[in-house]
């Protein structure tokens, strides 16, 4: 009796129900050719068991414990850039089964690792992540398995993984340190260079600041390179802002303009003011008050609008783009 349908792999699985009339896909847990199968609780622990008879392979029993699944079928990594190293992607081990799932081993071999969080065992009704990263080491496809040894029927569980080498570049500015006076420019050279051969696709440049306002402005020279068999390059130009005016703290603006709403009516009572003595106190008061408001406006404070020209940094993130690979390089900008 041999398992039936398009997603049927071996001659004994089991189809998980959802809940909703539908199943999981099948898990395989015996393959061989067999007679009979006849299921009934075998070890008296509440919980279906399984019994074959067949040959040539003979019978088995398959009691109740874990049933180890996962996620998905195989990996692709895509291409990736030579020497580079792909961002891992997720397979999700669970045990579906009513009996802790102990593992032996998680094995994959270069140009394919992997880091887990399962431990010696998942519980009942439990899973754990195996994150799985791929380093293109040669040009072209390559393919690899990744493999868990455990208790579970059959004792392994494997699926194939893929990923393919390309020619990949680099880009290297030639200072990661610019300095400026505001409303200045620098420049700073990028070179472009093909790795594990000439890289012949357009590579597409853009550039991003980012730091205390207001912001540089920056620009390629050039938005596309293509270095082929040899290098290229490409100016990144940071443009500084011009330099603005300190203004006074927000309580001491306050204050002066309560100074100057006292200011203007005694400038106007000294139309009426005919005493001379009086008069001069007045002059001398009103010249107090303007003087006060002169050094006032030329005082700084810890709430003071952002000015450039006082050892302001920035960060210029340099980004090229061409497919699926993406690289990126910063620069530091400090206007003084």
């Amino acid at each position: 009796m041999s398992a039936e349908g398009s997603a049927a792999t071996g001659d004994l699985e089991i189809l998980l129900g959802n809940g909703d009339g539908t199943f999981q896909p099948p898990l395989e847990i015996a393959s061989g050719t067999f007679q009979l199968i006849a299921a009934g609780d075998l070890n008296q622990d509440g919980v279906t068991d399984i019994f074959t008879s067949g040959y040539p392979s003979g019978g088995a029993i398959f009691l109740s414990g874990p049933i180890a699944t996962l996620s998905a079928s195989y990996l692709s990594f895509g291409a990736v850039g030579l020497s580079s190293t792909s961002p891992a992607q997720s397979l999700m081990l669970s045990n579906s089964g009513n009996g802790p799932l102990e593992l032996s081993g998680i094995s994959l071999l270069p140009p394919f690792a992997a880091t887990n969080d399962c431990g010696s065992s998942v519980a009942i009704s439990s899973s754990c992540t195996i994150s799985v990263t791929f380093t293109a080491n040669t040009l072209g496809n390559l393919t690899g398995n990744i493999s868990i040894v455990d208790n579970a029927p059959l004792g392994q569980q494997s699926i194939p993984l893929f990923g393919t080498g390309v020619v990949d570049f680099s880009i290297t500015p030639t200072s990661t340190s610019l300095t400026m006076h505001p409303g200045g420019q620098a420049t700073d050279v990028m070179t472009f260079i093909g790795i594990g051969g000439p890289f012949g696709n357009a590579i597409q440049l853009t550039c991003a600041v980012s730091g205390p306002s207001p912001l540089p402005i920056c620009s390629m020279s050039s938005s596309s390179v293509t270095p082929g068999a040899n290098s290229v390059t490409s100016t990144l130009m940071v443009t500084a802002p011009t330099a603005t005016a300190m203004q006074m703290p927000v309580g001491t603006r306050r204050f002066a303009g309560f100074l100057l709403a006292t200011f203007v009516p005694l400038m106007f009572g000294m139309c009426f003011v005919n005493r001379p003595l009086a008069r001069l106190r007045m002059h001398l008061l009103l010249f107090s008050l303007l003087l006060f408001l002169l050094l006032m406006s030329a005082c700084g404070g810890s709430n003071t609008d952002h000015t450039v020209g006082t050892g302001s940094t920035y960060t210029v993130t340099v980004t090229a783009a061409s497919g699926a690979i993406n690289h990126t390089t910063q620069v530091t900008v400090i206007v003084n």
